[in-house]
């Protein structure tokens, strides 16, 4: 609540170091997507001149290390300002350095930091946490930041727009990902079981990888083969079968089994580190 009360660096430092030792060893293989806190004086900037956000702020004793007498300007309330900002990039940088420890964590180089949110971002039930507004764009600065790291890890080229990273980019309901059966928004199967999701295309909700056809997390022979009965199949053609129309030109021909190429012997990316 007041400056002295703030956290000490050392014990935030201690307190995410044991949490990321806790998610590492438990999830080995997950990736962890670290976001800066955002800059708790930039709240102050923006809603001091509020006579509403003054008055929730005095009377529910919200976060008085910076905000008590928001409209002062005695130097000892703008250096306990500029004290709390301070800790602030403290404790960012010990989000920095500790995920740096970890192969799978990802941090967002300050851009929660850095990002300067409006009165829109804000509740105005409390003039403090983010409205539904300031939840959608801390989550768009989170995926904005991290996706390109995520899309390192695949061990294929990853095209623009790719939102999922599995090396081919969604399309409406005739073409692209959705057309053949995948969700742009996951790259890999949800199950174990094998052939038990065929996505969108089909009116089921899951979806497996675009060129793992037997559902297993991987793109190997068996996929390939799998093409054979609908191989050189035009639509309307009763053995044409979308789901292995990967250029999606409504036949399935060579270039479709050519396309598998970069994905051949290879998992789905976010299972990559954990299938045998």
């Amino acid at each position: 609540i007041s400056e002295s009360s703030m956290t000490p660096v050392a014990t935030f430092q201690a307190q995410f170091e044991t949490a990321m030792a806790t998610l590492a060893s438990g999830l080995p293989d997950a990736r962890i997507a670290v976001v800066s806190i955002p800059d708790i004086q930039n709240l102050w900037a923006i809603h001091k001149d509020n006579a509403s956000a003054r008055f929730v702020w005095s009377l529910a004793n919200i976060c008085q290390s910076m905000l008590a007498n928001p409209l002062s300007n005695d130097p000892a309330d703008v250096q306990r300002r500029a004290n709390v900002r301070q800790r602030n990039m403290d404790f960012n940088d010990v989000l920095n350095s500790v995920c740096a420890d970890y192969v799978h964590c990802m941090f967002d180089d300050y851009l929660g930091f850095n990002t300067a949110f409006t009165p829109a971002h804000v509740s105005t039930i409390d003039y403090f946490h983010p409205s539904v507004a300031g939840q959608a764009l801390i989550a768009q600065l989170a995926w904005d930041a991290v996706l390109p790291e995520f899309c390192a890890s695949a061990p294929w080229f990853v095209p623009v727009g790719d939102t999922d990273c599995d090396g081919t980019v969604t399309g409406d309901v005739n073409s692209g990902e959705l057309f053949i059966g995948t969700d742009p928004n996951d790259a890999c199967a949800d199950t174990a079981m094998l052939f038990d999701e065929r996505g969108p295309a089909f009116g089921e909700p899951l979806s497996p990888w675009v060129y793992d056809t037997n559902d297993d997390g991987k793109a190997t022979l068996s996929d390939v083969l799998a093409v054979s009965p609908s191989f050189n199949k035009i639509k309307p053609d009763p053995d044409y079968d979308p789901r292995f129309d990967w250029n999606t030109d409504d036949r399935v021909t060579l270039s479709d089994v050519l396309s598998i190429s970069p994905y051949f012997n290879k998992f789905c990316y976010d299972f990559f580190d954990r299938l045998p």
